[in-house]
């Protein structure tokens, strides 16, 4: 069944779908896309490589590498300087902040350093995240900040080693919480209402995955995703 992913995402990763998002104006060549395919054929390397399962791996090892060339020639922006939403555009999404997480990226870098601030500069209010901000997604406008891709964005700055303005970010996303510590799917940045679904996992995962990430920071663990964890760690695990 492994196996059988990884043949799909070799036959598939070049066409356009919907996205994270699910947007509904049309299929295009999302980036977070193309790397989540990136990161399903790194993984099955991995897994080979630990002897778990055999693939051909050579041609997962191209097609993945390819997959990163695409990605990064067609899912990055000069002008920009930030990784962008869609390939050859100008916008930028929330779900680009979880290539560092993935592995694909390395968040101390200099394109994921610039992403993270570009990602902050047109969707950010008062320390919450939009998802995205794009009027061409088939859906009615009044979409409020989407809570966990706050959390996403402390992460990554904890990721990155800042890890004092990733604790402030967190703390501040935290005070949006209703009294019994629970939110939303969105929050309004004007006047903190949740809105959406509630209680949303999304969100409650987000805020564990953040603080996980930023306890880990302050403890000196930088393990990547698909890393081995080292022996002491595994000890206190």
């Amino acid at each position: 069944m492994l196996a059988g992913f990884g043949e799909t995402v070799c036959r598939r990763w070049q066409e356009p779908d919907e996205g994270i998002w699910e947007i509904r104006s049309g299929r295009r060549h999302h980036t977070y896309s193309k790397v989540l395919c990136w990161v399903a054929l790194d993984r099955l390397i991995k897994l080979h490589d630990h002897n778990h399962l055999r693939i051909p791996r050579e041609r997962y090892v191209q097609t993945r590498d390819d997959i990163r060339a695409t990605v990064e020639r067609e899912g990055y922006s000069d002008k920009l300087q930030s990784y962008v939403s869609v390939f050859g555009s100008d916008d930028v999404d929330a779900s680009l902040l979880l290539l560092a997480r993935y592995g694909y990226a390395d968040a101390a870098s200099g394109r994921m350093r610039n992403t993270c601030a570009r990602v902050r500069e047109r969707l950010g209010r008062d320390g919450l995240l939009y998802r995205y901000l794009d009027g061409n997604d088939g859906l009615p406008p009044g979409e409020g900040a989407f809570g966990i891709c706050s959390f996403w964005a402390a992460e990554v700055e904890a990721m990155a080693g800042d890890v004092d303005r990733a604790a402030a970010s967190f703390e501040r996303v935290l005070g949006y919480a209703n009294d019994v510590g629970l939110f939303a799917e969105e929050i309004d940045p004007a006047d903190g209402a949740l809105l959406g679904n509630f209680p949303q996992a999304f969100t409650h995962v987000g805020l564990i995955d953040a603080a996980l990430t930023i306890a880990r920071a302050r403890a000196g663990e930088t393990r990547r995703p698909g890393e081995e964890m080292p022996p002491e760690a595994k000890a206190r695990a």
